[in-house]
């Protein structure tokens, strides 16, 4: 019993300790560097943990918001911008209307992974689907 209650407290830590922002100092100079030559225009960041190896800056840009997420070692892993519905491409608009008849947009994002390739979430309905910019199901996996 013990022992459970030992695993559940540190599962607890762990959880909390992700999210919580983290000081300039604590995220490694490989991350800091990779991030300013990826988003040099960025005019001010914020750092949390994601999972054990990755960093996630949360960025502002002028009017923009996106997130972008390192490994420890500094390699770029994925970005995260948010768009209008508007701004989705025709397909995936397409498949919506398809398969989610009377579905609301409540949030779009265009996340590009480090292979470049490109891939839509949206919220429809408090459910969220991925699709490709085709209009294709998409797995919603992102890099650990």
């Amino acid at each position: 019993m013990q022992v459970k209650f030992i695993v559940i407290i540190l599962a607890c830590m762990f959880c909390s300790s992700c999210s919580l922002p983290l000081k300039d100092k604590a995220v490694p100079e490989e991350v800091k560097n990779t991030f300013h030559q990826k988003f040099p225009q960025a005019t001010k960041v914020k750092w949390t943990r994601r999972g054990l190896n990755a960093f996630q800056a949360k960025i502002w840009a002028g009017d923009k918001i996106s997130k972008a997420v390192f490994n420890k070692d500094g390699k770029f892993m994925e970005a995260e911008t948010s768009i209008d519905a508007s701004a989705l491409p025709q397909p995936v608009i397409e498949y919506i209307n398809t398969n989610y008849k009377n579905a609301r947009i409540s949030e779009a994002t265009k996340i590009t992974r480090s292979d470049g390739s490109i891939f839509y979430e949206t919220e429809l309905n408090n459910k969220d689907i991925y699709l490709t910019p085709d209009g294709k199901p998409a797995s919603p996996e992102i890099y650990q």
